[in-house]
């Protein structure tokens, strides 16, 4: 039995309808002799009272009363492909009964704290289904692909507020599309629950959820035909420490000074987030992670310290819900004027990640708002995400993705910056003033030519004969000049000749 966490542990019995059951004894209940004249009656009457109270203390037994979390509730979405795991609470060392439909039911036994799980066979894509707890039914349950949405106000960021979603909303009918959003719920300490209910996307009900996740789902939905379902948990304005685990951050020196950091607001707060908004559902199996944060931390130094404090919150999400690398996508952030911060040094710490594996982004190269950290095209940023998500969950080997820088090579006076996911080529779209800028050894960077070869492009500037130095839209807004030739931006770059990726 997983006995991760600690929380829910229990003894998962074999299938009832395999046990051999013993007859309950009940003569303690009515043993004694017959009155004169009414032994015959007596002697009927006694089989049928037997019976009466052995279906009453079995019924007993098979229904006990179980509370389970809000997020096993009806409407929801089971991950296809892996065990259904349920779990909650009843008395101590209490009996409790779970089945499918008609399938053989499963049995298993409450801690001495009152706690339980229980692991039922694995289901195919499709439904709805019924699962049975006790008395407890979960009425119209889909199996199918659960993403978690989290991070904070540009994954919160809600349809009805991104360009085109108020008509969008309007055409919202997906029956097998679903939303559980959590409330925003600081914690000093993990939590078991949360509240919330799920929901099958409706017209007036699409509209509150986020724009990105929603553009996301939607768009695999479609193409892929089977149900699929979103966890929402995301926090506007939140930090990344907050979303980490405790132990995840005092265990890297780099990274324990914020556990002890102050906040002058409680959802800022080291592991306020996991505790309160993530602990509660890493029971719950899921497909893998879409993430947009990452604003909140791009000062000084945590912009540097982000590729560590990032990469780390990945790992350790992963290790939580204890189903290996479950892909993890996340967004790039938007261009956007930020005087105060260091958004080159950051998307550079995102980029980071892509060391991990089954770890794939959305670039927002073009989709950006010089004067709004908030950009409403939440539309591309979702579908972007969505074809990471074929690439890096689904096994697609050609779903359009951003370029991303590979190496860097010497060649004559300039140097070729070679690209990986570049499918069938790159170009230059727009004006590439400013994009591309080398140096030497000085680290002073003038402005570069560049010119494109398939999946590599040569720069080089008159004025700097020795180039050692390369960058590529370093800025916090920069041109968007490279593409693919289908279309997607390049992921932004700064790199020295010589030194590994």
């Amino acid at each position: 039995m997983d006995e991760r966490n600690g929380r829910f542990l229990g003894v998962q019995l074999e299938p009832q309808a395999r046990r051999r059951r013993t007859p309950l004894q009940t003569q303690d209940f009515l043993h004694g002799t017959g009155v004169s004249g009414m032994g015959q009656r007596a002697s009927r009457i006694r089989p049928r009272i037997k019976q009466g109270l052995a279906a009453i203390v079995f019924a007993a037994a098979l229904h006990a009363e179980v509370r389970l979390p809000a997020i096993l509730s009806d409407h929801m979405v089971v991950q296809a492909g892996v065990p259904v795991r349920l779990w909650g609470w009843a008395g101590p060392e209490e009996t409790v009964t779970a089945h499918i439909g008609a399938a053989a039911p499963v049995v298993t036994k409450a801690n001495a704290a009152g706690k339980w799980q229980v692991f039922l066979p694995k289901l195919a894509a499709g439904g709805p289904y019924t699962i049975t707890v006790n008395q407890r039914a979960i009425q119209d349950v889909l199996a199918g692909d659960v993403w978690v949405a989290s991070g904070q106000s540009n994954m919160a960021f809600t349809l009805a507020r991104s360009d085109g979603g108020p008509e969008e909303a309007k055409k919202a009918a997906f029956p097998r599309l679903r939303f559980f959003k959590i409330p925003n719920t600081p914690a000093d300490t993990p939590q078991d629950d949360v509240t919330g209910t799920w929901e099958a996307l409706t017209p007036e009900n699409a509209g509150k959820y986020s724009g990105v996740a929603y553009h996301f789902a939607k768009s695999l939905h479609l193409e892929r035909k089977t149900p699929m379902a979103i966890i929402q948990t995301a926090w506007g304005g939140t930090n990344c420490q907050a979303w980490t685990r405790r132990e995840a951050l005092s265990s890297d020196a780099n990274l324990a000074e914020y556990v002890g950091r102050a906040s002058k607001t409680p959802q800022n707060v080291a592991s306020a987030l996991w505790n309160g908004m993530v602990a509660p559902i890493t029971l719950y199996p899921v497909k893998g992670f879409i993430w947009y944060q990452g604003e909140a931390n791009m000062r000084v130094p945590d912009a540097g310290l982000y590729r560590k404090l990032f990469g780390a919150m990945i790992q350790d999400w992963r290790t939580q819900w204890g189903q290996g690398d479950l892909p993890f996508l996340w967004v790039l952030l938007a261009p956007f004027g930020a005087p105060a911060a260091d958004l080159p040094l950051t998307r550079e710490s995102q980029l980071e990640t892509l060391r991990l594996a089954n770890v794939g982004f959305a670039n927002t190269m073009g989709v950006g708002n010089a004067k709004d950290i908030h950009p409403t095209n939440k539309k591309t940023v979702g579908e972007r995400l969505a074809n990471a998500a074929r690439r890096v969950a689904y096994g697609s080997a050609t779903a359009p993705v951003s370029p991303v820088f590979r190496q860097l090579t010497a060649e004559g006076a300039g140097l070729r910056m070679w690209f990986d996911n570049a499918g069938a080529g790159l170009k230059i779209a727009g004006d590439p003033e400013f994009a591309f800028e080398i140096a030497g050894e000085d680290e002073k960077y003038v402005p570069a030519d560049a010119k494109v070869q398939g999946a590599t492009v040569l720069v080089f500037a008159p004025s700097v004969p020795e180039p050692v130095f390369v960058r590529y839209a370093y800025r916090d807004i920069a041109p968007d000049a490279l593409y693919s030739v289908v279309g997607v931006p390049a992921a932004p770059v700064r790199a020295r000749l010589g030194r590994p990726k």
